[in-house]
């Protein structure tokens, strides 16, 4: 990942994107993610829908190459990752602290997220002087052909030969207006001065602050597991950790959702199960593509409520003949709570639903390779 924030990540992104859209059935699988925010909202329902029914501790797994850090620096964006938890915590009731590892990525993560944001706030301005801009140039234009038609009048001409009938039928009707104009004064009583006309709304009032868009008031505090601690990696480590996190990852009262994103070493997982064990039954726990295999004990009313793994199928069996232009098929597994996990392939003509499994503490964490496999060829027989 560089600092521009603008990596493979964005290109890999969007050809899933084509990837997805190409086959996706709302119908059947919901809205497509094709971009964080919408995978953000999916998830966020199951969450919710999840807590109604006592789940804490919820487990989702954007396996998209830009959002999973298993996929290696050449495709994980780190930057994306966080935009997709703070995309979250929009959408999730309550403050939100996000934990990623340390400091360093905090550090960059915001620099970056700052730029992003500083550039946007431009682009809303530039918008908002050209709109003003363009209302200015609207009244001017008015005006000048409000000038135009006066000039037209002084210039127009009326047939010599019509001046004078004209002229006295003009000023007949003009007595006879002053003369009616007396007798509703004197009636309705003194005469009063018209207020002075309201200046033309240019899309810049004098006196506000409209110019300058208005700041949002953050949902989301972004924080690390271990801040600047360097970690060791033997005896001392999990002390080095406990403390780590006692200075560094503890989230404020009023933050009702703790979301840490792609944790997976030895020394994180240690660092999830000391948050998971002091907060998971007071707080929604979300851990977002975290790694962490085996699950502790403490995860084990953990529930996948979310996830998401696109798959290309290679090839389609030895010995088979199949034409050239024939497409691999795509298989995409799928979970949304309270649904089961669902493996849909498409082989041309949409994703179909091949078939559905279960929940239970053996896939907790998703269909394991084997079945997938097997599913998609009986699917393909």
């Amino acid at each position: 990942m560089d600092e521009s924030g603008e990596g493979n990540g964005q290109d890999e992104l969007q050809s899933l994107r084509l990837f997805l859209e190409q086959s996706w059935n709302a119908e059947t699988m919901g809205e497509i993610p094709s971009d964080s925010s919408v995978a953000a909202k999916e998830a966020v329902e199951t969450i919710e829908t999840a807590s109604e029914n006592g789940v804490s501790i919820f487990l989702v797994d954007l396996l998209l190459p830009a959002y999973d850090i298993n996929q290696g620096s050449h495709l994980y964006d780190e930057v994306l990752a966080v935009e997709y938890c703070i995309a979250l915590s929009e959408y999730l009731k309550g403050k939100s602290s996000i934990l990623v590892r340390d400091s360093k990525t905090v550090e960059i993560v915001s620099r970056i997220l700052k730029v992003r944001e500083d550039t946007a706030m431009e682009e809303i301005q530039q918008q908002s002087d050209n709109e003003g801009l363009i209302v200015e140039a609207i009244v001017d234009e008015d005006q000048e052909d409000e000038d135009i038609i006066e000039e037209g009048d002084e210039d127009a001409s009326i047939p010599t030969s019509d001046v004078d009938s004209f002229r006295q039928s003009l000023m007949a009707n003009w007595d006879l207006d002053e003369e009616e104009n007396a007798t509703s004064n004197q009636e309705s009583g003194p005469i009063v001065d018209p207020p002075p006309a309201a200046a033309p709304k240019t899309g810049i009032q004098k006196g506000t602050d409209s110019s300058k868009p208005k700041p949002t008031s953050r949902r989301h505090r972004l924080g690390s597991l271990f801040g600047d601690r360097v970690i060791s990696q033997g005896a001392d480590m999990v002390t080095d950790v406990v403390n780590a996190v006692r200075d560094n990852a503890l989230p404020e009262k009023d933050e009702e959702n703790l979301i840490i994103l792609s944790s997976s070493t030895l020394a994180e997982t240690v660092a999830v199960r000391s948050l998971v064990g002091k907060y998971g039954d007071q707080k929604k726990v979300i851990l977002v593509n975290c790694k962490l295999d085996p699950l502790p004990p403490e995860l084990r009313t953990a529930e996948t409520v979310y996830s998401i793994m696109p798959l290309v199928s290679k090839e389609k069996g030895s010995g088979e003949s199949h034409a050239d232009e024939s497409p691999a098929p795509k298989v995409v597994v799928l979970r949304r709570y309270p649904k089961p996990w669902e493996i849909y392939v498409d082989v041309g003509i949409g994703f179909q639903l091949a078939d559905s499994i279960a929940p239970s503490i053996s896939n907790k964490r998703g269909i394991r390779m084997d079945q997938i496999t097997n599913i998609v060829k009986r699917f393909l027989r």
